[in-house]
């Protein structure tokens, strides 16, 4: 306060006196705000500056703090600088290497690779803050003739190689082609950086990327299927058009994979061809799909796959599996949610035919599937004004959520409308809540037991103690949130929803609503984790609007999913989770 008010007041008149101060105070408060004071004033000179940054008697890091809001840098100030970068103090070295971060220069590669082979493995904030300036260098034009110049050794490059994909250029990609094809140490950047050169490089190196991939895989199938996702998925992000050779080369792999004739091959054939789009492979997906021993848990991704590679031959397909009551439950919703990611009348006819039979279980996610665009929410509604099917429908979270970012027309008034008389879904959450509340203590729980019922139904987008994916929050030590909260969490995920994890809703050119949590925007691709922690990439140019909404990207009818004892078994597993920070090195 008494700074702002001498800087505001007096101004340049106080310049003396506050050198004076400086000169002669031997409190390093107050030396230090005399010395923020001169530089607001414009009265701190370069070669004062330059003294400060080596004064014992300013509160550090003020004066490099300082030093890295100047516009420049003298060439004392920087020798200065760099000299703090070998201190003791880590937070004086952070510092440091955050003013060379704002005051980039290929000349500073060199010793800031030098801190960062120095820096203490547990100084996670050093390694950041270094890693961040080294990355800042290399986006200077000409970075990289000036890193060509320098004698890296193995662990410099590998440093080296940790940043670059930080740097979107021509040259950063260059670097990194030359850096992998010497064949580091470094298996498991590989893909990472692979996205980073099939990004960046023109398209007349294609050919040499495609080549170089092709090559380093060797004759490992499932690393061939895995290289072939990455690529396909930055050519994509780059806005091109996937290369003819890059399709060639994934229908053989996929094929060799399916040949292979076991399920952990079939499971990467299945991803590749759907990804990929390899029609070739129908049949055999079609055979999966239908229960294909021992293909049996493969049955949903194969129904995923037949519906993107080829969505008019599939319909009548995946209908008959849905029509299909000795079909397992679980199967025949994932064919309604696989159906309602396609906005078209004849699947709209497919769908109705079967809600007008089906019971509530799996009415609500042909529902759902119905309620995922304009069109369809419409003949939805349709249905339930005329009776044939249940207005209970519309309570339902999965397909109340989904109606809401239809984009229907007075949809908050038509759904009282039809739903009058009935309780409201709040209610309906509560008691269930309440229920499960009482339940759980009556139980016999075991986390043990809890702890695969989490890996198989939350994993896919929650962590804890490292072991999961990082989509939603992490979630050790949620055990001191206390029972009742974790219910709340688990049942309503819409009730106490972090604003960091709303949903985003998608609307397509195509009338499709796609709803999820925006994980990147990817160069010309929006990267989606659907529900089921899935990821979508959807092209910039699909996507008519995108919106927040108020709501959680997380299934709201885990009660459904999963049933009575297991879920007691997983909150008894939530509620032993008291740690909050997950184990060294995870």
């Amino acid at each position: 306060m008494a700074t702002n008010q001498l800087v505001d007041r007096i101004g340049q008149a106080a310049t003396e006196p506050l050198r004076k101060l400086l000169a002669t105070s031997t409190d390093p408060g107050q030396r230090t705000h005399s010395m923020w004071a001169l530089e607001r004033i414009g009265g701190l000179d370069d070669a004062l500056l330059g003294e400060l940054l080596d004064d014992q008697r300013i509160i550090p890091p003020h004066a490099l703090m300082l030093a890295g809001e100047r516009r420049e840098l003298s060439i004392d100030q920087r020798r200065r600088v760099l000299a703090k970068l070998d201190v003791a103090s880590g937070i004086t070295r952070r510092a440091a290497a955050d003013v060379l971060a704002r005051h980039a220069t290929p000349d500073n590669i060199g010793p800031l690779l030098k801190l960062r082979r120095t820096a203490p493995a547990q100084d996670i904030q050093l390694l950041h803050a270094t890693r961040m300036a080294l990355r800042d260098q290399l986006r200077v034009p000409g970075a990289f003739e000036s890193v060509a110049g320098l004698k890296l050794n193995d662990e410099d490059a590998k440093n080296l190689a940790d940043v670059v994909p930080g740097v979107s250029s021509r040259a950063a990609a260059e670097w990194l082609l030359g850096y992998l094809g010497g064949k580091p140490d470094d298996a498991g950047n590989f893909h990472r950086y692979l996205a980073h050169i099939a990004r960046n490089l023109p398209i007349e190196q294609e050919q040499d990327v495609l080549g170089f991939a092709h090559e380093s895989t060797g004759g490992d199938l499932r690393r061939q299927a895995a290289t072939i996702q990455v690529l396909a998925d930055a050519f994509q992000s780059r806005g091109g058009k996937r290369p003819d050779y890059l399709h060639s080369w994934a229908v053989g792999v996929a094929k060799a994979l399916f040949d292979a004739d076991d399920v952990d091959s079939a499971r990467e054939a299945i991803r590749l061809a759907r990804s990929m789009k390899v029609i070739v492979l129908f049949d055999s997906l079609k055979s999966i799909a239908a229960g294909k021993k021992p293909f049996e848990p493969l049955r949903a991704d194969a129904i995923s796959s037949l519906a993107e590679i080829h969505p008019d031959h599939s319909l009548h397909i995946l209908s008959s599996h849905l029509g299909n009551a000795a079909e397992p439950l679980a199967l025949r919703q994932h064919v309604a949610a696989t159906l309602g990611q396609r906005q078209q009348p004849d699947v709209y006819a497919e769908l109705v035919r079967h809600l007008r039979v089906a019971p509530e279980e799996l009415g609500v996610h042909i529902a759902s599937g119905l309620a995922g665009g304009r069109g369809g929410a419409e003949i939805l509604l349709a249905e339930i004004a005329a009776g044939k099917a249940s207005p209970r429908l519309l309570l339902h979270p999965l397909v109340n959520r989904r109606l809401r970012a239809s984009r229907v027309p007075d949809i908050e008034q038509r759904i009282a409308k039809l739903t009058e008389g009935y309780p409201p879904a709040e209610e309906r959450l509560q008691q269930l809540i309440q229920g499960r509340r009482a339940g759980f203590a009556k139980s016999q729980a075991d986390g043990d037991r809890g702890a695969k019922v989490f890996e198989k139904h939350c994993a896919a987008c929650h962590t804890i103690a490292g072991r999961g994916t990082k989509i939603g929050p992490q979630l050790d030590g949620i055990g001191l949130r206390g029972i009742d909260r974790i219910l709340e969490d688990v049942l309503d995920p819409n009730r106490n929803i972090d604003q960091a994890f709303r949903s985003s809703s998608l609307a397509l050119m195509n009338g499709q609503v796609l709803a999820g949590l925006v994980l990147a925007a990817d160069g010309e691709v929006v990267v989606l984790a659907d529900a089921q922690g899935k990821e979508l990439r959807i092209p910039k140019s699909d996507i008519e609007e995108q919106t927040i909404s108020k709501l959680s990207p997380m299934p709201a009818n885990v009660a459904e999913l999963v049933t009575e004892p297991d879920f007691f078994d997983l909150v008894a597993y939530l509620t032993s989770q008291r740690s909050e920070s997950p184990p060294p090195g995870k």
